[in-house]
């Protein structure tokens, strides 16, 4: 009897962490195609592009025009994580999926690149003027 209740514990022991580890079901190219639409609105935004590989990674391009300073990017890119989080309705979504994140400006090429590991915060870094070109 004691075998058959620890076998039982184990299995919903199981269960339970393998529930709580899922991704939550998005439909994560509607909620980026969406996103896009909202984010070009931005004032200093021109025009964006994202990718999703399938599995978790989400990778996300804002085109600008000049130089923006970092405090408008971080602004940028805390806006845009808002915006795919609350078009996917799930405020956690950012515990589950990886997201890199650009700016491009149309004269300098990348100026600030910004990674968002899944579940950790935004690591925002700014390159140098036309050191890297994508």
């Amino acid at each position: 009897m004691l075998k058959v209740f620890s076998v039982f514990c184990l299995i919903i022991s199981m269960f339970f962490i393998s529930s709580c580890n899922q991704k939550p079901d998005v439909n994560i190219p509607d909620v980026l195609s969406k996103s896009e639409k909202q984010i070009q609105k931005l004032d200093k935004v021109k025009t964006t592009a994202s990718a999703f590989d399938g599995k978790s990674n989400i990778k996300f391009r804002l085109m600008v025009e000049g130089r923006p300073s970092k405090v408008e990017v971080e602004k940028l890119f805390n806006e845009t994580l808002n915006t795919i989080a609350a078009n996917s309705n799930n405020q956690d979504l950012w515990n589950y999926y990886n997201a890199d994140f650009d700016i491009k400006s149309y004269q300098d090429g990348v100026v600030f690149e910004a990674a968002k590991p899944a579940g950790d915060s935004l690591k925002l870094t700014e390159l140098i003027p036309g050191r890297k070109e994508n």
